[in-house]
């Protein structure tokens, strides 16, 4: 039925308009921007567990379970804290720290298992190593899997540059990981 624009609305009903909704109920659990960064940090974590793994060709070994536990946990560890490398904040949640400059390699847009799982629009083959990527972000951010205390780094490269400062922690066929010393 179509709204008659001509209708005439009695005044005291115009009025009363402003007290009526302020006084219906909130009855929002969680707010919507807190719904994104879960869903953001959910999907980031997981593209930089997936861009950072291998093993979708079949010359190369995939990544284990642990090692993925490992790469999701250094960004995790940066979250809120300063390098005493760099004596900059790594970042005050997971966005900032993936994105900065110079921390993932991942985040630089060139990444293609990163830019997949950013895109929603993961190849058929990688499906499986998306599988087991999301689950380990998922049990990190939910904490249903423990993270790795005290690891910070994963790539040899970046490790290697500051070597006399920092302790490798694990080796995986992979990855190393890093930490500061105590």
């Amino acid at each position: 039925m179509p709204v008659d624009m001509q209708a005439q609305v009695p005044p005291q009903q115009v009025q009363q308009a402003p007290q009526q909704v302020q006084q219906m109920p909130q009855r929002v659990s969680r707010t919507s921007e807190e719904e994104f960064a879960a869903s953001r940090d959910l999907a980031q974590l997981t593209a930089l567990i997936q861009g950072a793994s291998v093993g979708n060709n079949k010359s190369t070994k995939a990544t284990s379970r642990e090692e993925r536990i490992g790469i999701g946990s250094t960004a995790l560890n940066r979250i809120g804290l300063v390098s005493p490398l760099s004596q900059e904040s790594f970042g005050e949640d997971l966005n900032d720290v993936l994105y900065k400059p110079n921390q993932y390699y991942e985040f630089d847009g060139k990444n293609e298992r990163t830019n997949e799982v950013l895109s929603g629009k993961v190849a058929k083959y990688n499906e499986n190593e998306y599988k087991k990527s999301l689950a380990v972000a998922s049990g990190l951010l939910k904490g249903t899997i423990p993270k790795e205390k005290g690891v910070f780094m994963f790539k040899r490269d970046e490790a290697k540059k500051e070597k006399k400062k920092l302790v490798k922690t694990k080796s995986y066929d992979n990855h190393e990981l890093w930490g500061f010393p105590e």
